[in-house]
């Protein structure tokens, strides 16, 4: 892992289909969202959406499967509503100043 983890490449080390998920879903909020939003809101829900967060959930929590769906999904919104929030207020802070 620290090997990976300090390496230059970004290259991955097995295929990963999360982001085929995501990707679009986020990309559909282009015209809301700055495409630096965008980006690392892919990322914040790539940690929420694999199975590392439900092992994490269920191993640490003692949650059952749903409880371990229901909290991921709500993790999610949670970024989401988030990242709309902090664009929203960016957005009217620039039109002030404006």
């Amino acid at each position: 892992m620290t090997v990976w983890l300090e390496s230059e490449s970004h290259e991955p080390l097995r295929p990963g289909r999360r982001m085929s998920y995501i990707e679009p879903i986020v990309d559909s909020l282009k015209d809301v969202l700055s495409p630096r939003t965008r980006k690392r809101l892919k990322h914040a829900l790539a940690i929420v959406m694999g199975i590392e967060a439900l092992i994490a959930v269920r191993d640490i929590g003692r949650a059952s499967i749903e409880e371990s769906l229901d909290t991921a999904a709500c993790a999610a919104r949670a970024l989401v509503r988030q990242a709309l929030t902090e664009d929203e207020q960016a957005r009217r802070k620039r039109n002030a100043a404006e």
